[in-house]
């Protein structure tokens, strides 16, 4: 009998069926273990457990993290005594996820057992507000009458017939609950139990129709309703004026509390204020809320909770709203659409959130703000937290923590206690025995200033000394508007002025021509004469302006001035010019009467000449300005505004800027003057990057020697730019971008080299701008120092403008850096143009040179070249060039107008992703920083010798000629780039490489060496490293 072998069993068999048997053999119960630890992996990513993170640090908890300005008094006087914020938070360690966290506390909570004493309070549009107190003791109660009395017992809030005395100083602490929250929520009563114990008085202020009350107006709350926390705070003020007044907001109501202080400023009954756990930035939030599966949870159940309390207000909300609407929502975005925008006259979703965002108004907060946040919220992104904002202002300290949920923050192995409502008392009590708290200032404020336009507000009275010195001698407050006046008091001014005008060229040009020896007489006192009587045509003109105490005594003064004397000056130097001609004939060809009689025509014919070409230009250019007044006028802004296409836009500056290049001033005029009927810095994105080429042409018309050019060429003040830089940072990805993708590329170079560089990194920046880029380099860094045990060293040499900006800068990095602890941070400053010779050299140490929007700025090839081998010399490890993208190669005035014209065009669209056309961020940004770029590239009468947006090709081929190889970018920058995009929602999936359609779009370029931020087709940075060779 023949017997089979096993490799014979083996081959009869295929390699399935052996894989199958071997599966059989395995015991069932080890498959079930396998799922289990396989579906509690993905439970643990899903809900973000952090159990196994603090059972390796021994439970010993995340460092709480501030933010705060390296100048904060609040800092120093308060938050630096507070332990608790200077310790550490571990969570309870059964809820260790901020889901977990925050379901345990809407659900169950633990919160202490009290009852509230109620006051209704009404308002004077008809609604109320229930009012619940819990006081340190029971004390004598007086009422007003915008107090109501009952008696009777409701739920959990006794109502009372008696208040706290008036002259009482017992600190109260008023509460602003969040969405759809009351007093009775848990986070609340733990907040209020132990704010009493210790001493204080609490009252919860409940949103209209929460706490058990019927909405009794036609009015309802929403996220940015500041006018009933503003009407109660002014009523406890005026009826307990002998107590301290503090407010805490929660959530929503933090969102409230922090835009009312930034509406109020100064002028605000508040000691202090502390904003927990605030969404910050709706319109992020709202993104936010709907991005992942676990999140979507949480805005079907806070819909589900609007939709309970539009049920209890039905027969208002189906009058006002659209009810139909409201019950088939299924996002908070459906509710707010079809009710909340509704009812608040609000035209979309977006413009209700951007205008209701309290980030926009934390730079004016004037009260001691402590804010508190999770990074971990599960509701309010960490993505809204504006942390440059809070750093940039005295008045707020940023707490934030790993984890904590949203308004959680168990603490303690029983859940008992919340860590946030321990800070929140601690920072009271440490505040309310300093001299920090907030003292109310009365301010007056005729009108609001729209931020992004700045005023002038004061108006001098002048002095006029005998030698034509002008002085100021004394204010007078003046009305501001938003834009600039003036183009009613150009009228009355141009005619003064050419009463001065006609009456000196009537003095030069006698009618009766001078004898051989009064020529010569007038001839050596051409230039006295004349400026003798300027001077006192000034001194009558302004002895005239000072009378006046309006708005634009400034304006008049200035054009009193360098109206009256430089113009007679230059006609009396021509005129005086023209005799020394006439002079020089008569001396050569003799004394005969006919010749001298022939000459003295000549002489009178070509003065009125000059006198009149003179004339038609001045006249020209005052009619150019005002044209340009009218067009900035507020008043007449989008009323007297020609409509014209995009393309008659576009013809127009085409060629106004031809007729510039070819010296034709006057035609150059007259077309810009048409443009201006067309244009507005308010109007569409095309009228206004138009508004501000325009302006551009009209500086090149002047030029700098004109007395006229400041007036165009009005630059910010250093608050301002910085401001409209940041508005720009925030909102759109321009920025961003640009930084993140280069700190990535340096990020993989210091990680390629972490073996040979004893962990320290030099980066060396040729354009600090205001350090923004930093920031997430650092925690990047701390992150990999984290992740190793490690202690990184990193240096910055940053360039800048002026000392002022590298003095902020470096204040600002500093104070950032010290909120990681396994970094040791230095900065060295120097100023633009410093040579890099004189740099330290470390040894073992990566270096990055960091180039981004520096090498155009040069526009100049040799300058180029110069910086290129300086770099070189350097030897760096990485260089990262970030340029603004250009269409084509050209050189040459208009070629660079015509590509600096579409390349603006498309950024000027590109905010329409970004900011609605009415924002005043948005007009901020446009004036202050896009158009102030535009207004300086078009004026500039030096002849640029490259262009400013340049291809990639071209910067390739300049790097390769000075000895640098393009170094292929990761897939991570890429990824970065598009979640970046997804975030601020400007990423469209379906608009990707070259396909069609609108919006932002990221381009792999080069076979990967460079990576480009479009707009549409048209990109607009591109971002690139390079080693040297």
């Amino acid at each position: 009998m023949e017997n089979s072998s096993p490799i014979s069993n083996f081959n009869s068999h295929s390699p399935y069926e052996l894989i199958f048997q071997a599966l059989l053999m395995i015991p069932i119960s080890h498959y079930f273990i396998g799922f289990a630890i396989f579906v509690a992996v993905i439970l643990y990513n899903f809900v973000e457990w952090h159990l196994i993170r603090d059972i390796l640090t021994g439970f010993r908890g995340q460092p709480i993290t501030l933010t705060f300005n390296s100048e904060s008094k609040l800092y120093e006087g308060v938050v630096s005594k507070c332990r608790i914020l200077h310790g550490r938070y571990l969570a309870t360690p059964w809820l260790a996820s901020p889901h977990i966290q925050t379901t345990f506390l809407n659900f169950f909570g633990r919160p202490p057992v009290f009852n509230y004493r109620r006051q209704m309070f009404h308002l004077s549009d008809g609604g109320t507000v229930a009012l619940d107190w819990l006081m340190s003791s029971d004390g004598h109660v007086w009422a007003d009458n915008c107090l109501s009395v009952d008696s009777s017992v409701m739920g959990h809030a006794v109502y009372i017939d008696n208040v706290i005395p008036k002259d009482d100083k017992t600190p109260i602490v008023l509460v602003i609950p969040g969405l759809t929250s009351d007093s009775n929520s848990p986070y609340l009563k733990h907040l209020v139990y132990n704010t009493a114990k210790c001493g204080w008085n609490v009252v919860v202020s409940n949103h209209r129709g929460l706490g058990g009350v019927s909405v009794t107006s036609d009015c309802f709350y929403n996220a940015g309703w500041t006018d009933d926390v503003r009407v109660i705070i002014h009523h406890l003020h005026r009826e307990y004026p002998s107590a301290p007044l503090f407010v805490v907001g929660t959530s929503i109501g933090a969102n409230v509390l922090v835009k009312f202080l930034g509406e109020d400023g100064e002028d605000i009954p508040i000691a202090g204020a502390v904003a927990i756990c605030s969404p910050w930035d709706l319109l992020i939030g709202d993104r936010f809320i709907g991005r992942r599966l676990v999140q979507k949870f949480y805005d079907r159940a806070l819909t589900i909770g609007l939709q309970g309390y539009a049920q209890l207000h039905q027969p208002r909300y189906s009058r006002l709203a659209n009810w139909e609407g409201i019950i088939k929502s299924r996002s908070i975005r459906d509710f707010d659409n079809h009710a909340t925008c509704l009812v608040g006259k609000y035209e979309t979703v977006d413009t209700y959130y951007r205008r209701n965002s309290s980030a926009n108004y934390v730079d004016k907060v004037a009260v001691p703000l402590l804010c508190i946040s999770a990074l971990d919220d599960p509701v309010c992104t960490k993505e809204a937290i504006p942390w440059d904002e809070c750093r940039l202002n005295k008045n707020i300290v940023l707490a934030t923590t790993q984890h904590g949920g949203h308004l959680a923050f168990f603490e303690g192995i029983t859940a008992s206690s919340l860590w946030w409502v321990r800070a929140v008392t601690e920072f009271l009590g440490i505040l309310h025995s300093s001299p920090y708290m907030h003292r109310q200032k009365k301010v007056q404020i005729p009108s609001p200033i729209p931020p992004s336009e700045p005023a002038l507000v004061q108006g001098p009275y002048i002095s006029v000394a005998e030698d034509g010195m002008v002085a100021a001698v004394a204010n007078e407050p003046t009305r501001t508007d938003g834009f600039e006046d003036s183009s009613e008091l150009i009228k009355p001014t141009i005619s003064m002025v050419k009463e001065d005008r006609d009456q000196q060229l009537r003095e030069l040009v006698p009618n009766d021509v001078p004898s051989e020896s009064q020529t010569h007489e007038q001839k050596s006192s051409t230039c006295d004469a004349p400026c003798h009587s300027a001077t006192s045509h000034i001194k009558r003109r302004l002895e005239q302006l000072t009378r006046h105490s309006g708005k634009s005594i400034w304006l008049l003064a200035y054009v009193a001035i360098v109206t009256s004397w430089p113009l007679s000056c230059v006609i009396t130097e021509a005129i005086t010019m023209n005799e020394e001609v006439l002079s020089l004939s008569l001396a050569t060809v003799g004394h005969s009467d006919h010749v001298e009689r022939k000459l003295k025509r000549r002489r009178i014919d070509d003065s009125h000449s000059l006198t009149n070409s003179v004339e038609e230009w001045e006249e020209k250019i005052f009619r150019l300005l005002e044209e340009r007044q009218r067009m900035l006028n507020i008043e007449q802004r989008g009323k007297n505004v020609q409509e014209g296409s995009g393309l008659h836009l576009i013809h127009l500056l085409l060629v106004a800027a031809t007729l510039i290049k070819e010296n034709n001033v006057s035609s150059a005029a007259d077309n810009v003057m048409e443009l201006y009927r067309y244009v507005s810095v308010t109007g569409d994105s095309g009228k206004r990057v138009a508004a501000y080429f325009a302006d551009g042409l009209v500086a090149r018309l002047l030029t700098q020697k004109s007395a006229f050019y400041n007036m165009v060429m009005s630059k910010p003040i250093p608050a301002e730019e910085f401001m409209a830089f940041t508005h720009m940072y925030r909102v759109s990805p321009f920025y961003q971008f640009a930084h993140f993708t280069a700190n990535q590329a340096i990020l993989e170079a210091f990680e390629g080299e972490e073996e040979n560089n004893n962990w320290a990194l030099h980066v060396i920046d040729f354009d600090i701008s205001h350090g923004f880029q930093w920031p997430s380099l650092m925690q990047s860094l701390s992150e990999m120092a984290t992740a190793s045990n490690r202690l990184v060293s990193l240096r910055i040499t940053g360039l800048a403008k002026s000392l002022e900006e590298l003095i902020d800068t470096e204040n600002r990095l500093i104070s950032f850096s010290k909120g990681f602890q396994n970094i040791a941070f230095e900065f060295h400053g120097l100023l633009r143009g410093s040579k890099l010779v004189n740099l330290e050299r470390r040894e073992k140490e990566t270096i990055a040179v960091n180039m981004v929007f520096h090498l155009s700025s040069l526009s100049d090839i040799l300058k180029i070249s110069e910086t290129m081998t300086a770099v070189h010399s350097l030897n760096p490890s990485i260089v990262v060039l970030v340029e603004r993208e250009g269409s084509q190669n050209s050189c040459g005035i208009l070629p660079n107008y015509v590509d600096s014209l579409h390349y603006y065009a498309a950024m000027f669209d590109s905010l329409d992703d970004c900011l609605p056309l009415e924002s005043a961020e948005r007009l901020n940004i446009e004036k202050n920083h896009l158009g102030r770029e535009i207004k300086d590239l078009i004026a500039s009468e030096e002849e640029v010798k490259c262009s400013r947006f340049e291809i990639l090709e071209t910067w390739k081929g300049r790097m390769i000629s000075h000895g640098f190889s393009g170094i292929e970018l990761s897939s991570k920058a890429t990824i970065q780039a598009k979640l970046l995009l997804k975030m601020g929602c400007h990423y469209h999936p379906h608009f990707e490489g070259n396909s069609g359609g609108g919006g932002f779009r990221i381009y792999e370029r080069d076979y990967g060496r460079g990576i480009s931020l479009g707009w549409q087709d048209r990109f607009l940075i591109t971002a690139s490293a390079w080693r040297c060779i």
